[in-house]
């Protein structure tokens, strides 16, 4: 392949280049030889990451054949079939077609899939994204972009202004960039790359242009140590062929770098050869004046937020005159700079709102992004994370705290795995515990469950004036989104209460007996004593009030669950979507004796029932003695202990289905922990016995004995079921558990399936001791333990075909 040459400033290229040149090792021998080839059928296996998406449009452009798969193929996948390039749904070995020659994958894909082991079983070459792009570029005039932090924006200024000074340049970045097209291209004249560090494939790159950006720990689940990490960096600089430029405020580089013969620094710092000075930033723009070894060459405007993009534009500015490009081309090109899509990506701009997605993962990303936000002035920031790898959360998670202050409210959701296994102290519960304990960051911190609970927790909490920050390298952008399509706004203004979909003053008004409330505090209706707010809260006091109930929400797709005492429940500090209810009229609160059967109202307490038991001379439940829960609760979970089941004295149970149909269970199905499952419970019928007196008291002073511990404390009783042929406690207790403290909340010392809370404590801490507790267990033994407490924290979590009747 013979290259033309092009002049690009005082540069010239015109060479028939090989691989030879740049091979760094063996293991660069396979993409050596396919590349040579010039032609084939090269299968990409997670095809729809942004670096390997960008690497099969350069891979088509060279005449190669590409076809790709990827579990969650999305947008990217449309636009690599317009380069021609067929994605498939899923990792299949079928993909391997006969004409493969070999498999990139991309590093969020092991080797153990069943697809690239089927690859090695026939001798098909499994290259890295990082070995194939390194070898596609050797030889070849290009720009690579390098650091820690900030390499896709650079790249991506580095490319638009290189195109907008006329050089058609090819590039692959790691981001969307709508003002070139995308995240790659092919171009005739250089390429601009981004080279990543992740899984060490840096080092195999030798461009005639560098730059780095920055240098700092991580990744370090690919390198023993810092200083591994720095030898990477170190001989991807020594392999620069003509100039390389490094951030000379940060001392790190300085010592990395400084001393190489084609060393170039830039910065905002003192003895930077390319240097900016005066810098003005302001909520959407920044401008600082540009000096190059002592020369002042004018004043750059840059048209995006943001110190760290100010810095990243100095970079762009530096190598495009390094290449010998006029300053004055370079002035007007920066000034039309755009950053890649979810770098400070403006999903939604109003008056009142400003929804903000950003792909920061790091602290360091994460301080530069609260810095930026700040500086709009809005009247607060809310936040929402989600950690990228349980290696880094593990690695740094005494340092996101202080990275968030300046945030209002940050909710922290699951931890986006990118192809990693869980690992022991690296779970998004683990992060909250470091900022529950820390003297810095943000004003609340909540812990969410899942990316819903965390949207609708926050989407109740938005203000006018707010900023919403969403942030973090996994799929948390879809967020952003839901906020563009379900924040509606009126004349540029949130509406006035995210309850108006549900009609209430409607309902309110179609009810005779109940008690219809909003924005009701949900903590005190538990034994736990914490929690967030319910949008609506209904005190149900008949059956054609629960009628009418059922028959709104079913109309209007409402959220609704039951709640009985709250004894077996954790609402999320988040609160709770939807409508909750209870059932609170006299005729589920009724006892009756029936011939030899006691008709029980499922809002009778469970404890009122067995004082009207003893003083009827019946007995059978005593097993349900201190559980401070509700019929229909002990119904619905078939809750016991001491040997005991609710279900083995259950004669009939009444229900009400979604259409508001009332009928008689007379052989209902019991299993552990597990009742009836009708949409509303609303009285069983209990066959008991007439009760020895003397045995009676035996058997209750027993149990009194055995709770006595228990007495006084804010608890919901087991947190997790039983496994099969063991105890939920004992493995607790072996994995060390016992007096385990997040906050207000500890795991008991006396039992370990008990969380107990105190003043001060949240459902967080409650929610950050379940997580750490299943996560050790099954870290230990290889059990996943389930869970017996009822959270309720997300809308899917409140559904009527859900058996909404709890403890």
């Amino acid at each position: 392949m013979v290259w033309k040459p092009v002049k690009i400033g005082i540069w010239r290229y015109g060479r028939h280049w090989t691989m030879a040149a740049t091979c760094k090792s063996d293991i660069m021998g396979d993409a050596e030889r396919i590349i040579g080839k010039s032609s084939g059928h090269i299968h990409l296996v997670g095809a729809c990451g942004v670096g390997m998406a960008g690497l099969g449009i350069l891979l088509n452009a060279e005449g190669f054949r590409v076809t790709g798969c990827d579990c969650s193929p999305g947008l990217l996948a449309e636009r690599l079939a317009k380069h021609g390039i067929d994605v498939v749904s899923g990792h299949d070995p079928a993909h391997l077609t006969d004409s493969v020659i070999c498999a990139v994958r991309s590093s969020a894909v092991p080797l153990s899939s069943p697809e690239l082991c089927a690859a090695a079983s026939r001798s098909i070459p499994v290259i890295k994204r990082g070995e194939m792009l390194a070898a596609l570029l050797a030889g070849r005039p290009s720009v690579g972009i390098a650091g820690t932090h900030g390499k896709t924006t650079t790249a991506a200024f580095i490319a638009q202004i290189l195109k907008d000074c006329g050089l058609s340049p090819g590039f692959v970045i790691g981001g969307e960039v709508d003002r070139l097209g995308g995240g790659a291209a092919a171009g005739g004249s250089v390429v601009a790359f981004e080279a990543d560090e992740s899984d060490g494939t840096l080092a195999l790159y030798a461009p005639e242009l560098a730059v780095i950006t920055n240098v700092e720990a991580d990744h370090l689940e690919n390198f023993r140590d810092l200083q591994e990490l720095m030898d990477c960096f170190r001989s991807f600089a020594r392999a620069t062929r003509k100039k390389l430029l490094y951030c000379s405020d940060q001392a790190t580089l300085c010592s990395l770098c400084a001393d190489l013969s084609t060393a170039v620094s830039w910065g905002f710092e003192e003895g930077a050869f390319y240097r900016g000075r005066e810098l003005e930033i302001s909520a959407l723009a920044s401008a600082f004046a540009l000096s190059r070894g002592g020369e002042q060459l004018g004043i750059l405007h840059v048209p995006v937020p943001g110190r760290h993009n100010a810095l990243n534009a100095l970079a762009a500015a530096a190598v495009a005159l390094e290449m010998d490009i006029p300053f004055s081309s370079v002035r007007a090109a920066v000034a039309q700079l755009a950053l890649p899509r979810r770098r400070f990506e403006q999903v939604l701009v109003s008056e009142d709102l400003l929804v903000v997605s950003d792909y920061a993962h790091h602290p360091t990303e994460i301080s530069a992004l609260v810095a930026t936000a700040r500086g709009y002035g809005r009247s607060r920031i809310l936040a929402m994370f989600q950690p990228h790898r349980y290696s880094r959360t593990l690695a740094m998670g005494p340092e996101f705290p202080g990275a968030f202050e300046g945030v209002d409210k940050l909710v922290l959701v699951p931890v986006y795995a990118a192809s990693e296994l869980p690992t022991e102290g690296g779970a998004a519960a683990d992060l909250y515990v470091h900022f529950r304990r820390s003297t810095t960051g943000p004003g609340c911190t909540a812990l969410a469950s899942s990316l819903r609970a965390a949207w609708e927790g926050l989407r109740r909490d938005l203000a006018p004036g707010d900023i919403l920050l969403v942030a973090g390298a996994g799929d948390i952008e879809q967020v952003a989104q839901w906020a563009k399509a379900e924040t509606r706004l009126q004349s540029g203004k949130l509406p006035v209460s995210p309850t108006d979909d549900y009609r209430i003053e409607e309902l309110a008004s179609s009810l005779e007996t109940s008690v219809v409330r909003t924005n009701e505090p949900l903590a005190g209706k538990t034994t736990m004593g914490v929690g967030g707010v319910a949008d609506v809260w209904i005190e149900i006091g008949s059956t054609p009030d629960l009628r009418s109930v059922l028959s709104h929400v079913q109309r209007l797709a409402i959220p609704f669950r039951l709640i009985g005492a709250g004894s077996n429940l954790l609402v999320s500090d988040l609160g709770v979507r939807g409508i909750i209810g209870k059932l609170a009229g006299p005729e589920f609160d009724a006892i009756e004796m029936k011939a030899d059967i006691i008709s029980v109202g499922s809002a009778v307490g469970t404890n009122r029932l067995l004082a009207w038991l003893q003083e009827h001379g019946l007995g059978g439940l005593e097993f349900l003695r201190g559980i401070p829960g509700t019929v229909g609760g002990a119904v619905r979970m078939n809750a016991g202990a001491f040997g005991g089941q609710t279900g083995s004295r259950v004669a009939w149970v009444r229900v009400m289905n979604e259409a508001g149909e009332e009928t008689i269970d007379r052989e209902p199905r019991f299993a552990y922990r597990s009742g009836v499952s009708a949409a509303c419970i609303l009285a069983a019928g209990f066959a008991v016995t007439k009760a020895d007196d003397a045995a009676s008291r035996r058997i209750r002073a027993e149990i009194d004995d055995k709770r006595a511990w228990l007495r006084g404390l804010r608890c919901a009783g087991s947190v997790f079921l039983n496994p099969e042929n063991d105890a939920a406690g004992r493995l607790l207790d072996v994995s060390g558990l016992k007096g385990l403290t997040v906050g207000g909340a500890q795991i008991s010392d006396v039992h370990a399936n008990v969380i107990v809370t105190e003043k001060g404590a949240c459902a967080s801490d409650v929610l950050a001791l379940i997580e750490i507790a299943r996560n050790r267990v099954k870290s230990r033994f290889n059990v996943d333990l389930k869970n017996e407490i009822v959270i309720l924290a997300d809308s899917r979590s409140l559904t009527i075909r859900q058996s909404p009747t709890v403890c």
